[in-house]
């Protein structure tokens, strides 16, 4: 029953794994406490309230709010996602072929020989740039929904 409750009350709390482990350690020497003194982990238990409950006054004795890790986790998916979109783009901008290649239709004065590009070496081109740009999106998301939190906690 204690372990129930102590896992709840980890599952249910967003802050810094370190904070986790001193609350959960208080937890821990609450029940050890009780039951030193004839109280039973069922009493200890009703007398802390639901672990949700619980979990969200022992975040707020630490100074942490619930929303902290959350934005926290938004923020670092943010910073993944511009990193993998810089990355996307840098690759594209490398290996693409730069240019009209010499000989090519469009820029000729006289005859010309027809050269087609592309094949799978231009589709995966278009997917790294595809890439880059989903990243980029899912980074101004995540960024945009960031601040909308910041300015308007739950």
């Amino acid at each position: 029953m204690k372990e129930r409750y102590i896992q709840r009350v980890r599952a249910a709390l967003s802050a810094p794994r370190s904070v986790k482990r001193e609350i959960v350690r208080d937890l821990e020497e609450a029940f050890a406490s009780a039951a030193e003194h004839g109280e039973t982990e069922q009493q200890v238990i009703r007398r802390l309230g639901a672990p949700e409950e619980f979990a969200a006054s022992a975040a707020e004795s630490f100074g942490v709010g619930q929303g902290d890790a959350r934005r926290r986790t938004g923020l670092r998916s943010a910073l993944l996602a511009a990193v993998v979109a810089v990355a996307a783009f840098s690759l594209y901008a490398a290996v693409r072929p730069g240019g009209v290649p010499e000989g090519a239709i469009g820029q000729a004065d006289a005859a010309t020989q027809i050269q087609v590009t592309g094949g799978w070496g231009g589709d995966l081109l278009y997917g790294i740039l595809a890439v880059g740009i989903a990243a980029a999106l899912l980074a101004v998301f995540q960024v945009v929904r960031a601040i909308r939190k910041a300015g308007n906690p739950r």
